[in-house]
């Protein structure tokens, strides 16, 4: 959208199906009123409470989202970076927060959390298929957790972080990333000056299999991110979340999520290769999420 907004406003060309947009839209209009009303007089803590109380001006020091300060027990920040935390500088806002806003956000989290899940859930279940060592040490790591998979026994699986890590590198979801210059900014000493205001794209997939960063690379190979080689790992090669401030907002509660499902499903079920199973997958072009295509394999319950 934010590459051709001319054409965009030549064309009319609209991203999504209006159907969809119109009911998102209803959806979204009916809770922001029900939020409002005098008749609701329960607090919500949670991000569309927020935006609501953002809308209306509200500085409600009770509706704010909390969490736990204290050092996360994962390796989360040294695996996929830090965010920054730091709220925004209010003088920075060039307008008010309004519906559509909130809409388009709404939907942003929605799509960017489904999709990118389901896609990281396809490709983890794949792999494992194809490396049946790996499947094994997986499952044991799992298994030695007695049926306990609360937040805090998933953050002490290393192998199944570096499962989970190894998948993004080779399979991310997002082939490109999107940057706008707020300045001028020069190339080293190549002579070449992306001026401000210009919309940089990062080819996060070259980046991800470059020979210099990963030997072998088109290897999936867990043991790239278990804690004792991480020190090889070269910084600022590994962006599965984008890099900076700016990265995914939603990447503690998406890791989360996928690797609980992975959890789930490991301990009662084994991935096998088919006579359907595609070996390499193919990427297919044009397209903005990773789509190789039908991902085939062969699932057995575990005995």
């Amino acid at each position: 959208m934010k590459t051709f907004p001319k054409v965009l406003e030549w064309t009319q060309f609209k991203s999504t199906d209006p159907k969809v947009e119109n009911f998102f839209r209803s959806a979204l209009t009916s809770m922001i009123a029900n939020r409002k009303s005098m008749a609701n007089r329960s607090k919500h803590n949670d991000y569309l409470q927020l935006m609501v109380n953002a809308l209306n001006k509200t500085a409600d020091n009770n509706s704010h989202i909390t969490g736990n300060s204290a050092e996360e027990p994962d390796d989360t920040e040294r695996i996929y970076g830090q965010r920054d935390e730091k709220p925004m500088n209010s003088t920075k806002l060039k307008g008010e927060l309004t519906e559509d806003d909130i809409l388009a956000n709404t939907v942003l989290f929605l799509v960017a959390g489904y999709e990118t899940t389901a896609s990281l859930l396809s490709y983890l279940s794949y792999s494992l298929a194809l490396n049946d060592k790996c499947q094994q040490k997986l499952y044991e790591e799992v298994m030695s957790f007695d049926g306990k998979y609360d937040y805090e026994s998933i953050s002490k699986m290393p192998y199944l972080e570096a499962c989970v890590a190894e998948t993004l590198r080779l399979y991310n979801p997002l082939v490109v990333l999107f940057r706008m210059a707020n300045e001028d900014y020069k190339l080293g000493d190549t002579g070449i000056t992306i001026p401000k205001g210009m919309m940089v794209n990062l080819d996060v997939q070259s980046i991800h299999r470059n020979p210099d960063y990963y030997p072998n690379p088109d290897r999936w190979d867990p043991e790239r991110f278990l804690p004792e080689n991480r020190d090889q790992l070269a910084p600022h090669s590994y962006m599965p979340f984008g890099i900076g401030p700016r990265n995914c907002v939603g990447m503690r509660f998406g890791l989360m999520e996928a690797k609980t499902a992975v959890v789930c499903l490991v301990q009662k079920f084994r991935f096998t290769r088919s006579v359907n199973t595609c070996v390499p997958l193919i990427p297919k072009k044009h397209e903005f999420i990773l789509n190789c295509g039908e991902i085939n394999i062969g699932v057995e319950l575990r005995k």
